[in-house]
């Protein structure tokens, strides 16, 4: 995506971090978040547990936070699109998404979780690969022409 280019060619050292990108809503499930960031804290102390949300970031700022983070998790009941997630992942971060709403239409089973504790399973075996998971853009490309026929 040539609006990341300028951090991608920075080469930002990931670090164990793990972002929460929505906004501070209920459908958004930042409470999970936290009980996330209480499960791991006792076995990772060093983890690193933010919600961008919380913070006073520009877009750039923001970015930056994203392409140094390791893992964007979601919780959301509702996404249309997920622009945040999209980013996260033209950025190299591990994505750990429920199996449900958009995200199985756009992102490769590996990334997709059923279950909370499923969820934590993930996110322990991401923060220890540096590998992620390629994203097939060609599978955003045809959703969003589907998505433009549909509203004509």
């Amino acid at each position: 995506l040539p609006f990341y280019q300028s951090i991608l060619r920075k080469n930002i050292k990931k670090e164990n971090i793990i972002l929460f990108p929505h906004r501070i809503h209920s459908e958004k499930h930042p409470e999970l978040f936290d009980k996330l960031e209480k499960v791991l804290k006792k076995n990772h102390n060093d983890w690193k547990f933010i919600k961008s949300m919380k913070l006073d970031l520009n877009k750039k700022e923001y970015l930056n936070l994203v392409a140094k983070s390791k893992i964007v998790v979601s919780f959301s009941e509702q996404e249309n699109f997920g622009f945040a997630v999209l980013e996260a992942g033209s950025l190299g971060c591990h994505l750990v998404l429920p199996n449900k709403l958009v995200y199985p239409e756009f992102y490769p089973k590996e990334c997709l979780y059923d279950t909370f504790s499923e969820c934590v399973s993930k996110i322990q075996k991401c923060m220890s690969t540096n590998t992620t998971p390629k994203l097939d853009l060609k599978q955003f490309e045809n959703s969003i022409k589907r998505m433009c026929k549909e509203m004509q």
